[in-house]
């Protein structure tokens, strides 16, 4: 494809309930199909580095996509105990979905790292329609031992008590950033279970999993793929990888697992 044929800019994207997502928006002309690319939490859409570079792949094969912070990241950290919930962070994607179809785009794929992951398999289970295509890249499908009752030295460390922990200030603050997640968050973790929706998702799912991974028990990923109902399901395991693949050549790989996966399975003539 011609590099002329692509449009990248930054665009200040409002939500329903009034806030403002910023995103990087690679528009892609004469081409109706669209990725979303959704990052994990306590980081930003520029710090994710495996759709940072997947972003312009994608784009020379032909999608246009959608790198955005969701609400509480990025710009407005500030707000994060606030604004970082379950639903807040679903209707962030919506809002990316709408538009992208503005745009005219109509065959949506989405991708989503670790906490993106869960928020992007709870939003594709809902809006089957929407979302053709999901890629999930070291997905938390599970709350419980990841944050509530962490299996990880990652998760003991910051997610340990959590309960004690948040009682006095009403937030947890995570990682050297001091990222501040509020208790409702914890509280709603204990309601959704990203899992039990993966297996109601009827379209192509792809995961890619590390056994390195500090943050998300392999073997948990591992079970719990085992257990999807759906037929149109891939596990790539990466021997070596650790969470984020943020180093070579797993970012590599797993950059073109993205652009393979979306060209085979998000078709304009499906």
């Amino acid at each position: 494809m011609s590099l002329d044929a692509i449009e990248t800019r930054v665009v200040d994207i409002p939500t329903q309930d009034g806030l403002i997502l910023n995103a990087d928006f690679g528009q892609v002309t004469n081409n109706q199909r669209g990725i979303i690319l959704a990052h994990g939490i306590t980081t930003n859409r520029s710090r994710e580095s495996v759709l940072v570079a997947a972003e312009p792949i994608l784009n020379s094969a032909g999608f246009s996509t959608l790198r955005f912070d969701f609400r509480g990241h990025g710009l407005r950290q500030l707000n994060s105990e606030q604004e970082v919930t379950i639903p807040g962070t679903m209707a962030d994607i919506d809002t990316m979905v709408k538009f992208f179809q503005e745009q005219g785009i109509k065959r949506i794929g989405l991708a989503g790292a670790s906490f993106g992951g869960a928020i992007s398999v709870l939003y594709a289970a809902d809006h089957p329609q929407q979302i053709q295509a999901l890629f999930l890249e070291n997905p938390v499908l599970d709350f419980d031992p990841v944050y509530l009752h962490p299996k990880t030295p990652w998760g003991k460390e910051f997610f340990g008590n959590i309960e004690e922990r948040v009682q006095d200030r009403g937030y947890l603050e995570v990682g050297a950033g001091r990222f501040r997640l509020g208790q409702i968050l914890f509280e709603e973790m204990q309601q959704y279970r990203p899992f039990d929706a993966l297996a109601e998702y009827p379209h192509e799912i792809m995961v890619v999993q590390g056994d390195l991974d500090d943050k998300i028990d392999y073997r948990d990923v591992v079970e719990q793929f085992k257990r999807l109902p759906n037929p149109r399901k891939r596990l790539e395991m990466l021997a070596g990888g650790s969470h984020g693949f943020h180093n070579e050549p797993f970012k590599g790989v797993v950059v073109n697992m993205i652009r393979d996966f979306f060209i085979q399975n998000l078709r304009d003539s499906q």
